[in-house]
């Protein structure tokens, strides 16, 4: 080679093309490693036989039981909390209703008093105020009680016919009829006794009570209407014709002796605070606003 000359390089090697490439083809690769779905499977058991669903439901339960005990056990505490709280709500109520029972009507309410009680006793409404009264009881209400003659026992039959009661007011020996009460008729039968009598009065609901009284004069019928002046009554007699001896029954206070009446029809009367007032009954109600009284004896003066 001559000194000073250029060197050139060498021709590029020629190699033989059996066919023209359409593309140039490239790899590549890469940094980091995938795993296929075949491989997971694998990791997770799939094959094994183990239920991975049973198995993680499992493992979460067991992760949470500590703490789904405690709520449980705070659970049931707050309920018997509410049920206890429940009871002595009911209780509590159940205390203030029998508590304000007594204090309305019962041992602990307020009650008037009555300078004597011996002579009465007094009551107030609920809600009204007790106070303190004077009471003075001049007569006490009674019913008029009337007796029948002697008989000789009570198995006496004294005839047969009818028995009236007449009711109304008395005074002194005369009697007035009350037209507002219709009279009561009871029938004798022939052959009736005394006892059989006085059963049929008492079964006649006339608001006349009567009795047999073994005195030592013989057996009496007696005869008891209600309380109050406005219950006087009279007895009319109406005899069977042959079978006489009823009208001893019979009686009026026109006529009848003073030992036929035991009682007469009075009302009550008495002093409330000096004021005078009368009751048909011994029960007096309202006599004060809201104070009803007992009357029980008398206490003049």
């Amino acid at each position: 080679m001559p000194t000073g000359s250029p060197i050139q390089p060498p021709p590029p090697e020629t190699f033989p093309q059996t066919g023209v490439l359409s593309g140039m083809a490239t790899t590549s690769s890469t940094t980091g490693t995938s795993a296929s779905p075949a491989s997971l499977v694998t990791a997770l058991g799939g094959g094994s036989g183990v239920d991975m669903t049973a198995l993680a439901n499992n493992l979460a339960m067991a992760q949470f039981a500590g703490r789904t005990k405690r709520l449980d056990a705070l659970n049931a505490t707050l309920e018997r909390q509410i049920s206890s709280a429940s009871a002595l709500k009911s209780q509590t109520l159940q205390l203030a209703s029998a508590l304000g029972d007594r204090i309305r009507s019962g041992d602990l309410a307020q009650r008037p008093t009555v300078a004597n009680p011996a002579v009465a006793t007094a009551t107030t409404a609920a809600g009204v105020a007790a106070g303190s009264y004077t009471l003075e009881v001049t007569r006490l209400a009674s019913a008029q009680t009337i007796s029948a003659p002697a008989f000789p026992s009570r198995t006496s039959a004294p005839g047969a016919g009818t028995l009236t009661f007449r009711f109304g007011t008395t005074n002194g020996t005369a009697f007035a009829d009350d037209a507002a009460r219709p009279p009561v008729t009871v029938p004798v039968a022939s052959g009736a006794t005394l006892s059989d009598i006085a059963g049929a009065i008492n079964k006649a609901g006339a608001g006349i009570s009567a009795y047999i009284a073994q005195t030592s004069g013989g057996a009496q019928l007696v005869l008891k209407g209600k309380d109050g002046a406005a219950n006087s009554f009279v007895v009319d007699v109406a005899e069977t014709a042959g079978n006489e001896g009823l009208s001893a029954l019979a009686f009026h206070p026109a006529t009848a002796g003073a030992e036929r009446i035991i009682a007469p029809a009075r009302d009550a009367a008495f002093r409330l605070d000096g004021l005078d007032m009368t009751s048909s009954c011994n029960t007096v109600g309202n006599a004060a606003p809201g104070l009803s009284l007992e009357l029980i004896a008398v206490n003049v003066g």
